[in-house]
């Protein structure tokens, strides 16, 4: 009888311990289903953020590059800018002049009418 309660005891075990194997087997195999999805998901999450990288440093670029020609233009304006002024101060010497014959002029032209009158 020893040996029948120890045999039932061995296959009790062994069923206990297939269940559990079972169980264990159906873990792993969702786990590693789990694995593959957080893979697949990681995937593309990373070509997202190179692809996001790429747009982000291709407008960076653009962004320099309009910075460049907008730097360019503003020294080409200042250059105008200073030649407008010296334009003008020599305009307003000229001018200066022009008032200062004009005022000569007025001047002699009110002796001469004094003196005819």
């Amino acid at each position: 009888m020893d040996i029948e309660r120890t045999m039932e005891f061995i296959v009790e075990q062994l069923a206990r311990s297939e269940a559990a194997h079972a169980k264990w087997e159906a873990r792993v195999n969702q786990h590693d289903k789990e694995i593959e999805a957080i893979r697949r998901n990681l995937s593309r999450a990373v070509k997202a953020g190179i692809l996001e990288a790429r747009k982000a440093r291709k407008r960076h670029q653009e962004f320099d590059e309009k910075m460049t020609q907008l730097a360019a233009a503003q020294l080409i304006t200042e250059e105008k800018q200073q030649a407008a002024d010296h334009q003008i101060a020599l305009l307003a010497a000229a001018q200066l002049v022009t008032e200062q014959k004009l005022q000569a002029y007025i001047e002699s032209r009110r002796k001469d009418t004094n003196g005819h009158s």
